[in-house]
């Protein structure tokens, strides 16, 4: 069996990169757009799947936590969980957990090796997640994490394939809609 890599994200993407100015620009019109009205959580969602748009919101966070936002991304995205394996986490203690147990989703929470990032990753596989959204629970917990973290990224399913961006986009103050150049559709 090959050896998990113990590197994540953080580690190989610095903001000297050429494509970290994109990133910075796109942060700052997240936070630009925060000055008309209140945006503090971000869903980040595409059409379908292979699109990046997990690598955007990793990307996303990574950036606004190193721009000095106390930044906090949660992977909901339970069906292709990808943001234990970005930061080199493991998956179980997420969300689905902390939607289960009825606690709050605080306790959940794991620490990145950079200062100002945190991260809920999707928690263990369940036989229903079509049913993990259904429900207040998700947004009460979105809007109590709100006072504690400038910035709060949530990286969902694509919109074709399932519903859960649908149900969850009135509860989140802006939605990010990643597209792959060149590839999607119109």
């Amino acid at each position: 069996m090959p050896k998990k890599p113990s590197f994540s994200l953080i580690d190989v993407f610095t903001l000297e990169t050429p494509y970290a100015t994109d990133f910075r620009r796109l942060l700052h019109h997240i936070v630009r757009a925060g000055r008309e009205r209140e945006v503090k959580s971000v869903m980040v969602t595409s059409a379908v799947t292979g699109e990046g748009k997990s690598t955007v919101c990793a990307l996303t966070a990574i950036t606004a936590a190193r721009k000095g936002f106390k930044t906090l991304l949660v992977d909901c995205d339970i069906r292709r969980a990808a943001q234990h394996h970005l930061f080199n986490l493991p998956r179980e203690k997420g969300l689905v957990e902390a939607l289960a147990d009825g606690a709050p989703l605080r306790n959940f929470i794991k620490k990145t090796t950079l200062d100002r990032l945190d991260l809920v990753t999707a928690g263990r596989v369940t036989s229903a997640p079509a049913d993990v959204f259904d429900g207040p629970r998700v947004a009460d917990m979105l809007a109590e994490l709100k006072f504690f973290y400038d910035l709060i990224f949530v990286d969902i399913a694509p919109l074709l394939p399932v519903s859960d961006p649908m149900v969850l986009s009135p509860d989140v103050d802006g939605v990010l809609l990643v597209i792959k150049a060149g590839e999607t559709d119109r």
